[in-house]
Order: structure tokens, then sequence, then C-alpha cells
């Protein structure tokens, strides 16, 4: 669904995006006029894997989620986006096709800016941006993959909030304990008996079933963030 965003927010969500900041303003302003604002409810797909990657997606607001599927229905969940962040990066690069779904976790807006809009000097102009870009969206994926092998659930729960209390505009409430399971690669019933442990620990505080804040200074004692184990209680739940 298309909707009308206000110039001045179009072009101050492109400028501010790291892919963008080495054009021109001029170049810039083009972007944010000729971009197209899409509006999607909570469980629309933005993009599906395999789809034409023909554009990249700035999020203007809300909570979308990257994923892996398999034919039997199992997920992996690779990154989520929200407020400022970019999805699609790689049809700058010349991607052909999706390499994951994008689905919407609540009502989000994105910014479409397709690739035909830049000019071979454009993308020439990015490409260092870009390519660091691509290069961390690697490492975050190398650090997830490391998680799943070697650290088993209760660690990698840990992690995982400690990064997400990183990512301040992302409200821990919005993350049930279904999409918990899915990003800690580990069942529901798994996920809420060691939700329940670092909660009698006082790593995190749990109301009706949701996380609702975090004790990072107790998750990082527990837990190192580097991986080394050193809580006594963390030899379960894998």
């Amino acid at each position: 669904m298309k909707q009308a965003v206000p110039f001045g927010e179009r072009l101050s969500l492109v400028s501010s995006s790291p892919i963008f900041q080495a054009l021109d303003s001029s170049i810039l302003s083009e972007i944010a006029r000729r971009a197209v604002c899409r509006t999607h409810p909570p469980g629309e797909f933005l993009y599906r894997k395999g789809e034409e990657a023909d554009s990249v997606l700035l999020v203007i607001n809300g909570l979308v989620r990257l994923s892996l599927a398999s034919p039997e229905g199992r997920e992996f969940s690779v990154r989520l986006a929200t407020r400022g962040d970019s999805l699609g990066e790689t049809a700058l690069a010349n991607a052909i096709s999706r390499d994951t779904d994008c689905l919407a976790l609540t009502h989000s807006r994105v910014l479409k800016i397709r690739r035909n809009m830049l000019s071979k000097a454009d993308i020439g102009a990015i490409s260092s941006d870009l390519n660091r870009l691509l290069g961390q969206r690697l490492s975050s994926l190398l650090a997830i993959v490391e998680e799943i092998a070697l650290h088993n659930l209760e660690g990698r729960l840990a992690r995982l909030f400690c990064r997400l209390d990183q990512q301040q505009y992302l409200s821990l409430h919005q993350l049930h304990q279904g999409l918990l399971a899915n990003m800690a690669n580990a069942s529901r019933p798994k996920v809420n008996q060691q939700l329940k442990k670092l909660h009698n620990l006082g790593a995190i505080k749990l109301a009706s079933g949701q996380v609702i804040s975090i004790n990072r200074a107790l998750l990082t004692k527990l837990f190192t963030i580097k991986g080394e184990k050193v809580s006594r209680h963390n030899e379960t739940g894998r």
C-alpha cells in the first residue's frame, strides 16, 4: 500500500543512511523525491526469497524480520530491522534475486528506492560504503552462527538480549516468545524455561510472559560476551 510521506522526512532518511552518505545533496534530493513509500500490516511480506532484487528499502517505522525458511517450515532469523535500517542492499550490488524473506512484525512503513534511480556513477560513489555495510552484515551473520554452534540456549539468550539492548530504538516487549525462540534457534517451550531461569536469577524481568527489561551488568557477569562460560547455571537448555 502506498502512503504519502513528507519530502523532508524522506530526505532525512535517505541522507542519514550509511549507504548514500557519499552522494551529493542534489542526488539525495532526487532519490528522496522519486522514492515510493509503502505501508505493510503485521504479517505481510515486504519481499520473499527468490523475488527480483530491484530495490533497497529504508525503514521509516515499525519492526521487520529477515529470515530463511526450510520446505518443512523451520525458520532462521537473520536479523531485525527498524527505523533508519536498510533492507535488500545487495540489489545495489547487482544481486539478481532476494536472498531472504522479509516480514513485517508490526505495522511498518518503508521507503522503496529502485536500483534504476541511481546512475552508474552513483553506484560507483556508494560502492565503498555499500561494501562496508555488506561486510558488517556478514560479520553479524557469522556471529549468530557461532553462537548457535558454540553456546547453549541460556547463553544465546543472554547475548541476544545484550545485542538488543544496544539497539535502544528496539523495545524488548515487541519480541514475543515465539520470535525469541526463532532468533535463538530453539523451541518455544525451551525458551520459556530459560526465560524463567534468567528471571529468577535477576538477569531479566518478565511480566505476563514478556521480557520488559534486562540487567545487562548481570548478564555480562553470568555470560561473557565473547563466549567463555562462567555461570554454573549454563549447562542446560541446548
